[in-house]
């Protein structure tokens, strides 16, 4: 039987971040074609437990919490080298490095019981305070460097993180693989012809700085102030920064405007994407951008920041349109999509289009690809 151990730092539930979520569609979909699919992650917000559940193609899904306290963010998982020790040795062990601890721990295990392993970038981001980035950028330097160099196969979700991963930490071309995510949503039949009236935007994700939700806020006042058109935005998620959307939301008039939707789950969320006219995204930086191409299978248009990563999800005037980082583009984008003859109609047929190109079938494809080259002496 084939055999994966995934180490995530977080796993869904109860977390429900892109990551997370991420990891669970990858071992559902493994083990519903007959792998031994376990990850292995942090307690949380939970307690130390395991989760098991055979499936019906003969495989199982294993999911151990293990005993864990969260430091600066950080899950420090006590027992994860004893866990990741009593594996099978002819396991593929795959890395999430989205956070420090776990895949240090991980990689030196594998090290020492001689199992290669394939390790997955997460977003390389500062902008934090000072002190925290001065000790991130001394991680990425020192652990992670070695993590990756260690790694017999780097995974990317595009090609834009081709150049970091070699030039920042020294990984050599032919050890990356670029794999996209992919959605387990169903994608609708027909595109569409015409928005609703007042024109919904919706954020989804969670509401952090690199989000840029204050952003998204001045422009939509700004939208209202220059062209008097009506519209309201729908905020689906939650996180660090809602304290102060809640407070620009007041000092900026917005409460007729906007509605907080807190996490938004399952069917409900697929049901939201079908119920909204496009989706504004305006981070700071990405990794991939998994909501766009949720929306997007839904033939909804994507008003998104014009920067790395994004580019290559959404593609201006075709799929959705690319804004820079302040108010008045993306107050002007918002514009055309509401008022410019024909724009919205073909903006919902090209990302219906753009989004089939990111099958689930393929991405996973492709994982068992790399797994199957990661074990090859």
């Amino acid at each position: 039987m084939n055999r994966l151990v995934q180490i995530v730092p977080h796993y869904s539930p109860p977390y429900v971040g892109g990551m997370e979520m991420r990891a669970r569609d990858r071992a559902d979909w493994l083990a519903n074609s007959g792998w031994d699919a376990m990850t292995l992650t942090s307690s949380g917000l939970t307690h130390p437990h395991t989760v098991a559940e055979r499936k019906p193609a003969g495989g199982q899904l294993t999911v151990r919490y293990l005993r864990s306290r969260e430091i600066a963010h950080t899950p420090i998982i006590f027992s994860l080298a004893a866990a990741l020790a009593k594996v099978p040795k002819d396991s593929v062990v795959h890395l999430e490095a989205a956070l420090a601890f776990s895949p240090e721990i991980a990689a030196l295990v594998c090290k020492l019981r001689k199992m290669p392993y394939v390790v997955r970038m997460a977003l390389d981001t500062e902008g934090h305070t000072r002190f925290r980035d001065a000790l991130l950028r001394g991680y990425q330097r020192t652990m992670l460097t070695w993590v990756y160099r260690g790694a017999a196969l780097v995974i990317v979700l595009t090609p834009d993180d081709i150049p970091l991963v070699t030039d920042k930490y020294g990984v050599a071309r032919e050890k990356i693989r670029v794999i996209p995510n992919a959605t387990t949503l169903t994608p609708v039949k027909t595109h569409r012809t015409a928005p609703h009236e007042p024109f919904r935007l919706l954020f989804a994700g969670r509401v952090a700085r690199q989000k840029n939700v204050p952003l998204l806020l001045r422009s939509l006042r700004r939208f209202l102030d220059t062209y008097a058109l009506p519209v309201h935005l729908d905020i689906a998620g939650d996180g660090e920064e809602m304290q102060l959307v809640r407070r620009l939301i007041s000092e900026l008039s917005l409460h007729e405007h906007v509605y907080l939707l807190g996490f938004v789950h399952g069917h409900d969320f697929e049901r939201l994407y079908e119920s909204v006219d496009a989706l504004v995204l305006p981070s700071t930086r990405e990794t991939f951008g998994q909501v766009m191409l949720e929306a997007m299978s839904k033939g909804v248009p994507v008003i998104a920041s014009n920067v790395r990563c994004v580019r290559t999800i959404v593609a201006d005037g075709t799929s959705g349109l690319l804004a820079d980082l302040d108010e008045q583009s993306f107050a002007g984008a918002i514009y055309r999509l509401v008022a410019e003859d024909g724009l919205y109609e073909k903006l919902s047929r090209g990302a219906l289009d753009r989004a089939k190109g990111y099958s689930m079938a393929a991405t996973m494809d492709a994982y068992v690809s790399a797994y199957a080259e990661s074990r090859r002496p």
